[in-house]
């Protein structure tokens, strides 16, 4: 800064106050959408394919936090392979750095890795958990498809459901068979796309700012087998009838109070715990106990009326 005077009486004097004010880190990179597509297999195996819309204009990597034990298979930065590095620099880490480009055009990144988890059963549960990119991701969504033939209750998620249960065909051949430019890339060591098949039942969450929450996203599904659910639904059904069988027993004093009780309760825990544990749904048991309930009730306005008559007869006589 310059200033200039020729000539004052008194002299001009300036003085400068100066301040260096703190800076604020601002997003140099972000992610416009995610979307995730996880297939779980009967044998305990999901794969899960990421593809990021990103802009970019300083960042060198993109750090992602897989879910432990997860193993990645492909990696690819604007349409061409890379090769992930661990964020420590150990084997056992499951966080992973990608190289990025710098463009605020945006471009895409693409990785597929795989994470151990539990074989299926008769019944139990399935749960997964997304990565989580250090970069701000606006949207992310995520599908799920699960092995069909078993039965899946309304999932829980940190995520919104979107799509609860839809039974989908498989849209690519299988996934195992390569085209013939993989076939030479293989043959040449160069890394590949690798499909993954979107079939069985499919389900969809979606959320803004996802990675942004405390809480990790994730999902988790009860399920049975179809003979299991059967088996359930007509335990459900016994229970209800063993205690209106007992309630009725004990108005009519047919049995003693204690096996009636017996009964009432027995039947009264079979049905909330079959609903609970194996997830039926509670409507049958409903029905029929109304259908008990009523004829119960015809019974004993009936025994009432019944013993009315009697009792004017023998007055009369």
């Amino acid at each position: 800064l310059a200033y200039r005077y020729v000539h004052a009486q008194p002299p001009f004097k300036l003085a400068l106050k100066i301040t260096r004010h703190e800076e604020i880190d601002v997003q140099v990179a972000a992610i416009e959408t995610a979307r995730y597509t996880t297939l779980y297999t009967r044998d305990g195996l999901a794969v899960t394919t990421a593809r990021f819309d990103v802009r970019n204009s300083r960042r060198q990597f993109l750090r992602l936090e897989l879910p432990p034990a997860s193993q990645v298979w492909s990696a690819f930065v604007d349409g061409k392979a890379e090769k992930p590095a661990h964020a420590s620099g150990t084997e056992d880490t499951a966080a992973v750095l990608i190289r990025m480009i710098n463009s605020t055009t945006g471009f895409p990144v693409e990785l597929v890795y795989t994470t151990p988890v539990d074989s299926m059963r008769k019944f139990g549960r399935m749960s997964g958990q997304l990565p989580r990119p250090d970069m701000v991701v606006t949207h992310t969504r995520w599908d799920v498809f699960l092995p069909s033939g078993h039965r899946y209750f309304t999932p829980d998620s940190t995520l919104d459901v979107t799509v609860r249960g839809t039974d989908i065909n498989p849209r690519e051949a299988g996934g195992a068979a390569l085209r013939s430019e993989d076939v030479r890339k293989v043959a040449m060591g160069q890394p590949l796309h690798i499909t993954v098949p979107t079939q069985g039942v499919h389900f969809s969450f979606e959320k803004l700012y996802a990675n942004q929450s405390p809480l990790p996203a994730r999902f988790m599904v009860r399920y049975t087998s179809q003979d299991i659910s059967q088996i359930a639904l007509a335990a459900s059904l016994l229970g209800a009838l063993i205690f209106w069988t007992g309630l009725a027993l004990l108005l009519g004093h047919r049995i003693s109070r204690r096996n009636a009780s017996a009964l009432l309760v027995s039947g009264a825990a079979v049905v909330p715990a079959v609903v609970g544990i194996f997830g039926v749904s509670p409507l049958p048991a409903s029905i029929l106990s109304a259908v008990l309930a009523g004829a119960l009730l015809l019974f004993w306005v009936a025994q009432r009326y019944r013993g009315r008559n009697l009792t004017v007869t023998g007055a009369d006589t």
